[in-house]
């Protein structure tokens, strides 16, 4: 069983897991993180002790890495111990990355947005896990079901794409909530006149396919709403760009599907 552990990175996942993880009785021995800034608030409330040199680590059951991509195999190369269990967060990098150190290495990426000032439940968080062989599969699982309802192995290839398709789901769609905001705003309205749609949105696809509920001018080839868009947004290029590109791909989508549906 994995009982102890030292958390690499005070970031949103590294302070989401930490939590959780502490709360189901995992002893977070430690909390890494290049600025002691950042460690000593999550290590305080962890019960840890914060650290901002990874050659300090301690001896512990695993160390999970929840830190950016492209930071981990440089921490990986100063990383002190040979053979320990060691764990990313990451959903598009692969597990091998641990290889020169260890032969005990895995995955353990929650497939969620996380923000430090948001509360998440994480019993309803998928938990993506890999591991480089049978009985650390078994650890990993027995740890992420002390957390989760939603534990599943998935490989690479699994794991990339499900990361890309959570992209598109999640990153875009806040971004566009973010162009909605600043359209708005320069229109001194409210974003707050958008969250019951945001939200019903949001709803209907927990019970429908996406393409079966998507509505909108594009949907229905409404040239003359679409032209009346773009007009608009002529002193703002890259939406106007933006907005053309997103209509025509959701009309062709939806033209291809009725083609489909006739043979």
């Amino acid at each position: 069983m994995i009982k102890q552990v030292v958390l690499v990175g005070a970031g949103n996942v590294a302070t989401h897991l930490g939590l959780v993880l502490f709360n189901s009785g995992v002893d977070i021995v430690q909390v890494y993180s290049r600025s002691m800034n950042s460690a000593k608030p999550l290590s305080e409330k962890l019960h840890a002790e914060a650290i901002d040199d990874i050659s300090r680590v301690k001896e512990v059951d695993a160390y999970l890495f929840a830190v950016k991509d492209d930071v981990i195999p440089l921490l990986t190369k100063a990383f002190p111990y040979h053979e320990k269990v060691m764990l990313h967060t990451a959903g598009s990098v692969d597990m091998t990355v641990f290889a020169q150190k260890t032969s005990q290495y895995g995955v353990f990426y929650p497939l969620q947005t996380f923000s430090k000032q948001r509360a998440v439940d994480m019993t309803h968080v998928p938990l993506c896990l890999e591991a480089s062989n049978e009985q650390l599969a078994s650890q990993l699982e027995a740890l992420a079901r002390q957390i989760s309802r939603s534990v599943q192995f998935l490989d690479k290839n699994q794991r990339a794409n499900v990361h890309l398709a959570a992209v598109f789901a999640c990153n875009f769609a806040n971004y566009m909530y973010s162009i909605a905001d600043d359209f708005l705003k320069e229109r001194h309205l409210d974003f707050d006149l958008l969250r019951p749609l945001i939200t019903e949105t949001a709803r209907k696809v927990q019970q429908h396919k996406p393409a079966k509920v998507q509505t909108g001018p594009a949907i229905r080839d409404d040239k003359q709403i679409l032209q009346k868009h773009l007009q608009e947004l002529s002193d703002a290029p890259e939406w106007q760009n933006l907005y053309r590109f997103v209509s025509d791909s959701i009309h062709k989508r939806h033209k291809k599907s009725l083609d489909d549906n006739e043979f």
